[in-house]
């Protein structure tokens, strides 16, 4: 009897463990992270950009005019057209996964002219209608040194830090003719035109850092999402011209008219895109599309007193291109 009781709790113990044993799922393996063998190789890509230029703040309103012989700003929303641009990079892959990267981005000047509304000035009797156009440049240089990173058979990344060299442009002319009365006294009114330009320049220069994610799709297709941000130091000036052909108003004293003011900017920039990589006998050919998003943080004056203002410059809109890497023998 005692034995069939020792022999029925063993039974029961060993089932029991068996039970727990199989609720315990499936176990999970960490995947691993490699980086590539050692290669060393060249890269070279050109890509076409379409981007929106746009701005916030003070920037983001058009419009010139006279009150006293002083040149300022009207309010007036701006909507700037898209325009063609290209990037341009070299690079050099060494070692385990190393790179050595330039590249340089660039936004073509293309000047948007539109009406402005009229601008009545009440206290002196002043009404006008403007012609107002825009014209904003932007080149980007990037220099990075970057370390690829595989976590598994399908993603990957690419750290990168260095150093970018930025130049904003922006130059602004407004105009037309206008009538405004003599003096508050008399009925009597001058027709007379006149002209304004502002010119706005930023030209910093940082630290850069990124991140480049992917996930390979299978069959040469990947998508990817990459990041970065800087911090630039450097000079923002204000240049302002303004002119009348009837002399009733003075000219802007010179010494009024420029403003330069030492800025740091912090940039932060956005990809999301779709490659496609061809294996050829001497390299690979990549093609690539996405959309990008850069924006520069209060990098433009814009009046003659140099004040600090949410003046954000920055540029958005699809992208296509192609990249040849081939390896050193």
């Amino acid at each position: 009897m005692l034995n069939l009781k020792k022999t029925t709790v063993a039974a029961l113990a060993f089932a029991s463990t068996t039970v727990l044993a199989g609720t315990m799922g499936p176990v999970c393996t960490a995947g691993d992270v490699t980086v590539p063998c050692a290669h060393a190789g060249w890269g070279f890509g050109i890509q076409a950009l379409y981007l929106k230029p746009s701005y916030s703040g003070a920037r983001s309103f058009l419009g010139l005019y006279s009150t006293n012989g002083l040149a300022e700003t009207h309010r007036m929303d701006v909507d700037l057209e898209s325009r063609w641009g290209f990037k341009l990079e070299t690079s050099y892959q060494f070692n385990t996964g190393n790179d050595l990267n330039l590249n340089w981005y660039h936004l073509g000047s293309k000047t948007t002219r539109f009406n402005a509304l009229e601008l009545p000035d009440m206290s002196l009797s002043f009404v006008g209608v403007q012609q107002v156009s825009i014209e904003p440049k932007w080149d980007a240089l990037n220099l990075e040194f970057g370390q690829h990173i595989d976590f598994g058979g399908l993603k990957n990344i690419r750290l990168h830090a260095g150093v970018q060299l930025v130049n904003i442009k922006t130059t602004i002319g407004a105009g037309g003719s206008a009538e405004r009365r003599i003096s508050d006294e008399s009925p009597d009114f001058v027709t007379y035109a006149y002209r304004g330009t502002d010119v706005a320049k930023y030209t910093g220069f940082g630290p850069r850092v990124g991140a480049d994610m992917s996930y390979d799709l299978g069959h040469g297709l990947s998508i990817y999402g990459n990041g970065a941000a800087a911090i630039l130091a450097g000079s923002s000036k204000l240049t302002r011209t303004y002119s009348e052909t009837s002399g009733i108003l003075p000219s802007i004293n010179p010494a009024l008219s420029t403003a330069k003011a030492t800025v740091v900017a912090p940039e932060l920039e956005a990809k999301l895109g779709i490659n496609y990589t061809f294996m050829l006998a001497q390299g690979n050919l990549t093609l690539d599309a996405g959309y990008m998003l850069v924006n520069y943080f209060d990098v433009q004056l814009s009046d003659k007193f140099a004040r600090p203002g949410d003046n954000n410059f920055n540029v958005r809109g699809p992208y296509a291109g192609l990249k040849w890497v081939g390896s050193v023998v």
